[in-house]
């Protein structure tokens, strides 16, 4: 491949103009996506007319997304020159290449001056490793795309099978040979009739293969980078969770420092922990109120046998987007902990846990969770690291939301703010 591409710089694009420009690539993409990869894609600058970008023959491993310009595509021999089409803003050529490195089985061309972002295979492992759910949205769209190169290459294969009878003494039919020429160009030019045919159903049957066992091969590598992903999160939550805290009793054990009360609360507070993690495992598509059911039905029998009364105020709320088992747990643990405070520190009677919606704030709006006591709450300069404040906090960041503390003589609320991306 003659690379025409060998400079770096700034993206033209912001994440939302990115979107816009290629929304064919992008259709099942959220903003994270879009954002990773903007930063992965080269941006060209302006590559003048008459510039070899692909030879067919040598290597290609690069995808190249259409900016601005005008590209042509084209199959040659030795005696004839086949133009395949063009390729014009917000299309994209060598996304075979990107997958599967290898020869170049067209040549591409600029005929207007262009500007290009290029992705090349190496770009990809890197996203593949570090962004696997990105990566795994951006092959999905490439693959749908060739599936449509497929089915008009079998539409074209069919079409020619058909050998169509055309009477050019008839003004009708001589329309329609025209039509027929125009629609094939020159993609019929300097071939005869049986090397076409068979030119197409060998490419049509060596494509399908080929991206069969790409495809099946890219399913099963994005399935155990997903996997891993999934027992690597597992596996620290239960080293921060109940690791932690079994490692605390095993320590207040050996040093004979704890009461059998002290201990009887540490195994409650390690088996609702681990309780928390089964839960947040449940399928729940981004319903809120059913993270609120699941942590109600957990922790109500608690607080009745405190003779502490639970004030539900759960209304409907709108369903989350890509509110997956560790979004789940954050909210749990939100949760629990602003419950333990309550327990702890504030001689409550009535602990009230109350939703609310706000459509107009951060784009698709805003929901809210708030947990309230009536108990006697606590001084503004208290440290916050002794209610587990901090923990929260970081806890809300993750869902890329905030918690607020409002605290009188009256009771305290912990209120927690979770943005929906529209």
């Amino acid at each position: 491949m003659t690379d025409a591409v060998n400079s770096h710089t700034e993206p033209q694009y912001s994440a939302a103009q990115f979107q816009r420009a290629f929304p064919k690539l992008f259709a099942n993409c959220h903003q994270k996506d879009v954002e990773v990869l903007l930063n992965v894609f080269q941006s060209s600058g302006e590559i003048p007319a008459g510039t070899l970008l692909i030879q067919q023959g040598q290597p290609s491993d690069s995808l190249y997304l259409v900016c601005s310009g005008l590209l042509s595509v084209a199959l040659e021999s030795d005696t004839k020159r086949i133009n395949l089409g063009m390729i014009s803003r917000g299309q994209w050529v060598g996304d075979v290449s990107l997958i599967e490195p290898g020869l170049a089985t067209a040549t591409v061309s600029i005929l207007e001056n262009a500007i290009l972002l290029r992705m090349n295979h190496q770009d990809l492992n890197v996203l593949r490793i570090l962004h696997p759910r990105t990566a795994s949205r951006l092959l999905n769209a490439l693959s749908v795309e060739l599936a449509n190169r497929l089915r008009i290459s079998s539409n074209m294969a069919i079409s020619l099978s058909q050998k169509p009878i055309i009477d050019l003494n008839v003004k009708d039919s001589n329309h329609a040979a025209k039509k027929w020429i125009t629609n094939l160009g020159r993609w019929l030019s300097g071939l005869r009739y049986e090397e076409l045919e068979q030119f197409a159903k060998e490419e049509l049957a060596m494509q399908k293969t080929e991206l069969e066992q790409k495809y099946k091969h890219i399913y099963f590598q994005e399935k155990e980078a997903l996997l891993n992903e999934e027992r690597e999160r597992i596996l620290g939550e239960l080293h921060d969770g109940v690791g932690g805290q079994l490692v605390a009793m095993l320590a207040m054990l050996e040093n004979r420092i704890a009461s059998t009360e002290e201990l009887k609360d540490s195994v409650r507070a390690a088996l609702d922990d681990l309780r928390l993690m089964i839960d947040s495992l449940d399928s729940i598509e981004g319903d809120v109120p059913v993270v609120l059911g699941m942590f109600r039905s957990r922790i109500e029998p608690r607080l009745t046998a405190q003779n502490i009364t639970f004030d539900w105020q759960v209304t409907d709320l709108p369903p989350v987007p890509n509110f997956g088992s560790h979004e789940v747990l954050q909210i749990l643990r939100i949760l629990q902990e602003a419950i333990t405070n309550v327990l702890k520190h504030a001689n409550a009677d009535v602990i009230t846990v109350k939703t609310d919606f706000k459509p107009g704030e951060s784009n698709g709006g805003c929901i809210s969770i708030e947990v309230r006591d009536n108990g006697k709450g606590f001084a503004g300069d208290r440290s916050a690291r002794g209610y587990g404040i901090e923990s929260m906090n970081r806890r809300a960041r993750e869902l890329g939301g905030s918690v607020a503390i409002d605290s009188d003589k009256s009771g305290t609320a912990v209120i927690l703010k979770i943005p929906i991306k529209a």
